[in-house]
């Protein structure tokens, strides 16, 4: 047979075989050619089913019926086939029974079965069956010709008042028995109107009176077993990956013997098949075992290995998906279930059910909570809290950092589809390279965290190592021919406080690697340390200094190379506090991009250029264009630069008096966004100029694309021993910004050969210490307008 063929329907009330799901079994065996020597079809029948129904209702009909279903079922061999055909009719096709006499063995002991059957808290009454027998021997292989055959045989049991009459297949009938019909199976459907409400009661309060929702569970589950005499229970619940049921609860009366965690985890597509075997009410019952190894023998096997004898299931449904169900065991013998019990366990089901998905729908919540949704690692929350759980088993541990220096081209070169493929690929690359006690997570964009353990220094430099080889490989995996450069800060000083200040130290060391060049990781220090008490310190002062005045703007002169006058100023910040110390702008400005208050600074410094600049106009002074910084960070802020032109005319500052400074590093960031900001920047009216030119990865090609109106050339082209390959550089980077219409400044400049250098090439303007030192305007006041 196919596995559609042996896949059988059941009858809802008797749990037996439906009359089409017989005919397809017994037509495929036949078709086969049959595997014994002859067999017979038994057509049962109980006389005055109408009329009994009716004087004794509905619900005692439907007990009778379940009851004369178990008890031929029970003795029935496991190659029978037993259908419910009728209302009151019943078919079972007996493989081997080849002979009269022991068909009429078989009759008589079904007939002492079904006379055995009581009506429940009734009178006694017994039923009357008529049974009418064919013996098969492979000539007729359809089942009509059969079952008309068995009707006449039972026709003639009926004319000759006898309980059973056996005929042959020579005898067989083509065309149905005029006046005899079998009625149609009366529509069941359970009512809940019948369970128990005292024991539903009791079992609302154990589940919701319960304050652990878990425990609740677990306690029903008990009650549910010691209120059906079952010996199991259990709940069976679909996995958050969807790939897989897991058994998450179990109660047992007993202990069990065999303890097989293969049971505990059921494939997804094989349990997802078997949601169509419960009914509309979500309830699946069977009394017998044989009745479940003909629904589904994959599942059935399952519950074999389980000892299970009979047994009812409640489905699980979150959010008309099926999410797993609620299962009843009876482990020692086969069992019929009572209407009422089947009532009672569906509304216990129901309330239980209710308690799981809330849980369910906690834990959900608690994953979106802890889990980054492109990659699968945990966030950062989840990271602190299993970081510190598995810090106390007293190990050395380590906290590295790590980014992909150059992922941001990744998304411009090859779109921002392929750079999730990267973050998943990474997220993969960890999962298989911790420790089981180790663990992992996803900062943010690029930026991983790892926990490690180790034993002795070099262990940990060996895995580190390890770590960024692994995540460079991923490029030739992907195919992608790109290089992947690593930066990885570590902390591994035993005496921090905990994991979030060892994040903290990471990043700090991570953010100071200066060679950009190839994967490089290192360690954070007592130096460093000094230096992030000090960043806190600046951290903590940050706004209250700005209010203070604290800060101030400082100039420093660009000069026209070929006149040696004066072209322009750069407004510079300086931070002196309250005591007098000055504080380098490298100690703070670091630190202010990170935490994004380097757009206040911005404003800052923007403002009181304008402000100086008004002043100056205001004085009859000469006025130059000055250049300000802008950082990434507040350039893409909502309504940059139209605030910038604000602030202008307030003060009635032209803006083709500003210059706004952008690092090249900036651009690379983010070339499309920065590319409409720039354009826009450029219709305001501003001048544009690219700060750190050469220190990027796509200075050249970018030229051609933003339009920048000026460039300056980073102070490290200009060392003291400029050898000739640097100077041919700069020399042709002059000239290409020449044929482009951009001037070139450069910075750095301290020697009188730099500057004949840069008349030679041609270079428009320079600043630097040769020059100037930046200094407050009213010390370069005298220079500047005398």
């Amino acid at each position: 047979m196919t596995n559609e063929q042996q896949k059988c329907g059941l009858d809802p009330l008797t749990k037996v075989c439906t009359e089409k799901a017989a005919k397809i079994s017994i037509e495929s065996y036949q078709a086969d050619g049959g595997q014994y020597e002859g067999d017979a079809l038994f057509l049962i029948h109980l006389e005055g089913w109408g009329a009994f129904r009716e004087k004794y209702g509905p619900s005692t009909g439907n007990a009778v019926l379940q009851q004369l279903a178990f008890l031929l079922g029970k003795n029935l061999k496991k190659t029978d086939k037993l259908a419910r055909i009728g209302d009151g009719t019943f078919l079972v096709y007996a493989l081997g029974c080849s002979d009269a006499a022991d068909a009429e063995e078989r009759s008589k002991a079904m007939i002492s079965q079904i006379e055995t059957v009581r009506i429940p808290s009734g009178p006694q009454h017994t039923l009357s069956p008529k049974i009418g027998v064919i013996l098969c021997c492979g000539i007729e292989k359809q089942y009509e010709i059969l079952r008309n055959t068995a009707i006449k045989a039972l026709c003639e049991a009926q004319r000759q008042n006898s309980p059973f009459y056996i005929t042959r297949e020579d005898a067989a009938l083509r065309e149905a028995v005029a006046g005899f019909k079998i009625e149609a199976v009366a529509p069941y459907k359970p009512t809940s109107s019948r369970a128990d409400m005292v024991f539903i009661t009791e079992l609302t309060n154990t589940v919701f009176g319960c304050r652990d929702m878990e425990l609740g569970i677990e306690m029903a589950l008990e009650r549910l077993c010691r209120y059906f005499k079952s010996e199991q229970a259990y709940v069976v619940e679909r996995t958050a990956d969807k790939k897989y049921f897991e058994l998450t609860y179990e109660w047992n009366t007993t202990n069990r013997l065999v303890m097989n965690d293969n049971l505990r985890l059921i494939p997804g597509l094989m349990t997802e098949s078997y949601q169509q075997e419960f009914d509309e009410d979500g309830i699946f019952v069977c009394n017998r075992f044989e009745e479940f190894n003909i629904i589904n023998r994959v599942m059935a096997e399952r519950q074999r290995i389980r000892g299970t004898k009979a047994l009812m299931q409640s489905i699980i449904l979150e959010e008309e998906t099926f999410a797993g169900y609620i299962g009843l065991c009876d482990l020692k013998e086969e069992r019929l279930w009572q209407e009422e019990e089947i009532a009672t366990f569906s509304l216990s089901c129901k309330i239980i059910t209710a308690n799981i998905l809330q849980l369910r729908s906690m834990k959900y919540r608690l994953r979106i909570a802890y889990k980054d949704s492109l990659t699968g690692a945990w966030n950062p929350s989840k990271f602190l809290l299993e970081a510190e759980k598995r810090s106390e088993q007293g190990e050395k541990r380590a906290v590295v950092t790590f980014d992909i220096k150059n992922f941001k081209v990744i998304n411009t070169e090859f779109g921002y589809e392929t750079g999730n493929r990267v973050l998943i690929e990474i997220g993969r690359a960890l999962h298989t390279f911790i420790e089981e006690e180790e663990c992992y997570a996803r900062v943010e964009a690029d930026t991983f965290v790892v926990l490690l353990f180790y034993a002795t220094p070099e262990e940990l430099r060996q895995r580190i190592e390890q770590l960024l080889q692994r995540i460079e490989r991923l490029s030739a995996k992907m195919i992608l021919f790109f290089p992947f450069i690593c930066m990885a800060g570590v902390c591994a000083e035993e005496d921090q406080e905990n994991v979030e200040s060892m994040i903290e130290s990471a990043n700090a060391v991570r953010h100071s690697i200066k060679d950009y060049h190839k994967s490089n990781y290192a360690f954070f220090n007592k130096e460093m340390q000094r230096q992030r008490d000090r960043e806190k310190h600046f951290a903590s002062r940050m706004k209250g200094a700005l209010k203070n005045n604290e800060f101030t703007v400082y100039y420093q002169p660009k000069i026209d190379v070929a006149s040696g006058g004066w072209s322009g100023l750069e407004s510079l910040v300086r931070w002196r506090e309250p005591d007098g110390t000055l504080v380098h702008p490298d100690a703070f400005i670091p630190l202010f991009e990170r935490n994004g208050f380097i757009a206040e600074i911005d404003r800052f410094v923007f403002e009181q250029v304008c402000r100086d600049l008004a002043d100056w106009m205001e004085k009859g002074r000469k006025i130059y264009p000055v250049a300000v910084n802008i950082s990434r960070i507040h350039i893409l802020e909502a309504h940059f630069p139209g605030e910038l032109v604000d602030i202008c005319r307030q003060y009635s500052v032209p803006v083709d008096m500003i210059e706004l400074e952008l690092t090249e590093s900036a651009f690379l960031d983010n070339p499309s966004v920065i590319l409409e900001i720039a354009n826009e920047i450029k219709k305001e009216g501003f001048k544009l100029s690219m700060d750190d030119f050469g220190t990027g990865y796509s200075s050249l090609s970018m030229l051609k694309d933003i339009p920048v109106d000026i460039i300056k050339l980073d102070r490290d082209f200009f060392r003291a021993d400029m050898d000739k390959r640097e100077k041919v550089v700069v020399t042709n980077i002059v000239h290409m910004a020449r044929e482009l219409d951009i001037e070139v400044i450069s910075e750095g400049i301290e020697t009188a050969d730099q500057e004949q250098f840069l008349k030679e090439v041609g270079c428009n303007m320079a600043q630097g210490y040769y020059y100037a030192k930046p200094a407050p305007i009213e010390q370069l006041a005298a220079m500047i307008w005398s």
